[in-house]
């Protein structure tokens, strides 16, 4: 079937008006299901209760080494109760954690702060913050809570060679090395980081070692092959 520019113009207005009502309900289904995020709350509430009422069951979010200050406010300070005939539901006062946040802490805005931001920080305050208390005053990091760290383990001399002169055999990495008769060796390798752009080789080098550098690509290049070696240099990152 043929189209001309007019039917494919036509095409692209109904694409158009097609995506227009999606995009609609999208927006209609967010803004109608924020209120359907609260929680139904198990004990029916007056909408004006006080905090004393929530702490008769809540007791442990104001005992602690550290309770954050706004705990002291009020339970209201931070959260709505709503009451639609017999349902109560309690709810931020803010669409998210990370609103509420800043109401206080608008100094850690991500996106008023210049240079690097820690990535939790641009989207939910809750990955590395307890809310109410916790043993330590900023409220860092709750029991049961996981972290990754890294540690320096302190200096050790090391074999680098640029990448470029590594090769993949399935799941074994080797390197092409020349010996006194200028036969090419495939040598398997045991690989580290990376350290000023260079890969560290934990195991299956020696320092005496001639690597091939270029010409991998070559299919003469190849186990067994005799070549007319060229001396070259490896510099890292910096030196360069």
């Amino acid at each position: 079937m043929k189209f001309s520019p007019q039917s494919g113009s036509l095409t692209q207005k109904k694409k158009r008006a097609a995506v227009l009502p999606l995009a609609v309900t999208l927006a209609l289904a967010l803004l109608t299901g924020t209120r359907c995020l609260a929680a139904i709350h198990p004990v029916p509430l007056d909408k004006n209760t006080d905090a004393a009422k929530c702490l008769e069951c809540h007791s442990d979010k104001n005992h602690g080494k550290a309770v954050h200050s706004a705990m002291a406010q009020g339970c209201t300070t931070c959260h709505e109760i709503r009451v639609n005939r017999d349902v109560t539901r309690v709810k931020l006062i803010t669409t998210t954690a990370y609103k509420l946040c800043l109401s206080c802490h608008t100094d850690k805005d991500a996106t008023q702060i210049k240079g690097h931001v820690h990535k939790p920080a641009v989207r939910d305050c809750l990955t590395c913050h307890d809310p109410h208390t916790s043993d330590n005053k900023n409220q860092l990091l709750a029991p049961g809570i996981f972290g990754r760290v890294q540690l320096f383990g302190g200096e050790y001399d090391a074999l680098l060679i640029p990448d470029t002169a590594i090769i993949s055999d399935q799941s074994r990495k080797i390197v092409f090395a020349v010996g006194e008769d200028n036969v090419v060796k495939a040598k398997p390798v045991t690989l580290g980081p990376l350290v000023d752009g260079l890969r560290v080789v934990r195991d299956g080098l020696a320092a005496t070692d001639q690597v091939v550098l270029d010409g991998l690509a070559n299919p003469m290049v190849r186990p067994g092959a005799k070549v007319v070696p060229q001396k070259g240099e490896i510099n890292t990152a910096k030196a360069k």
